[in-house]
C-alpha cells in the first residue's frame, strides 16, 4: 500500500490504528475516516497516530449521530454521541501543520466552546451543527489562514435560533463563507472582520431576517447568492441598492433577482 494517496471510508478501530501506526499508508493524502464507537481512547489514539502521515493534507470525520446510538435529536452532543468532548477532539489533531482541509460531519455543539484548529486550515467544512455559541465562534475566527468556511445545520434537529457574531479584525483571511440550513436568528459583522471576504452563499437560514450592513462595505465582496430567504430579507434585497462591483442573486420559486452593479 506504499502508493495508496486516498481512503474514502476508513472504520475507526483498534485495526485501523495498529496499520497507521505501523506506516501502511506512507504516502497517503486523503483519508475520511467514519466513528462506529463512543470509545474516547479509540477515537483520540487513531486522530494522534494520523500526525505521522506527513503526506496528509485532506481529513474528513463522519462522527455518529442520534440513529447510531439511539437519542432524540435533543440529546444529541458530540461528547454523548462520540464518547469525547469537543475541545478533545480537535486536541488530538494537535500541530497537524500538514492538514489543510478538513471536513467534519454531524459536528452538532463543536462550535459551542473555544477550539483550536489545526494551525494551517484553508477550508473547514462543519456539517450538522446545530448550536453556535460567541465562545465557538470567537474560537474559529482567530485561525489567520481560513480561506473558506462551510457551516451547515440541520433545521429538523436544531434548537432555538441562535445569533452569529463576528467580532473584530476575525477571519482575516476568509474569502468564502457558506451557510446552510442553519437557525441563526440574527447575523452580526464588526467593520474590521473578513475583510478580504469574496463570496458569500446562505442556504435555506430562512429566521435570518437581514443582512449586516458592513457586510456590503467590504471592498473585495463579488457575489452574494442567497436561496429560499424569508419574506422579510427577500424585501429588503428587492430594495436594497449595492455597489463595489457586487452580483446578488436571490433563488426562490417565487422570487428571483439578479442584480449586478459596476
Amino acid at each position: 500500500m506504499w502508493n495508496l494517496q486516498t481512503i474514502s471510508a476508513l472504520l475507526l478501530n483498534k485495526q485501523a490504528t495498529s496499520l497507521i501506526k505501523k506506516g501502511t499508508f506512507p504516502n497517503i493524502k486523503r483519508i475520511r475516516l467514519k466513528v462506529v464507537s463512543g470509545n474516547n481512547n479509540e477515537l483520540s489514539n487513531l486522530l494522534q497516530s494520523l500526525q505521522q502521515l506527513t503526506h496528509l493534507y485532506k481529513l474528513g470525520i463522519l462522527l455518529r449521530d442520534r440513529y447510531d446510538i439511539g437519542v432524540d435529536s435533543i440529546n444529541e452532543s458530540v461528547e454523548r454521541n462520540n464518547g469525547c468532548k469537543p475541545q478533545e477532539l480537535l486536541q488530538s489533531l494537535g500541530q497537524f501543520s500538514c492538514l489543510t482541509v478538513l471536513n467534519i460531519i454531524n459536528a452538532l455543539d463543536l462550535l459551542t466552546c473555544a477550539l483550536t484548529f489545526p494551525p494551517n486550515l484553508i477550508e473547514l467544512t462543519l456539517r450538522g451543527i446545530n448550536w453556535i455559541t460567541d465562545e465557538g465562534m470567537n474560537g474559529l475566527e482567530s485561525h489567520t489562514k481560513l480561506k473558506i468556511l462551510r457551516i451547515s445545520g440541520d433545521l429538523i434537529s436544531s434548537r432555538n435560533f441562535f445569533d452569529l457574531n463576528c467580532v473584530g479584525c476575525g477571519f482575516p483571511r476568509l474569502e468564502v463563507f457558506e451557510m446552510e440550513y442553519l437557525n441563526v436568528g440574527e447575523w452580526r459583522l464588526d467593520t474590521d472582520a473578513m475583510p478580504r471576504l469574496k463570496s458569500l452563499v446562505i442556504i435555506h437560514c430562512e429566521r435570518l431576517k437581514d443582512l449586516p450592513n458592513e457586510l456590503w462595505c467590504l471592498s473585495g465582496l463579488r457575489k452574494v447568492e442567497i436561496t429560499k430567504p424569508s419574506n422579510q430579507m427577500a424585501r429588503m434585497l428587492q430594495n436594497l441598492e449595492i455597489g463595489n462591483r457586487i452580483q446578488l442573486v436571490i433563488d426562490d420559486p417565487e422570487i428571483f433577482i439578479f442584480k449586478s452593479k459596476f
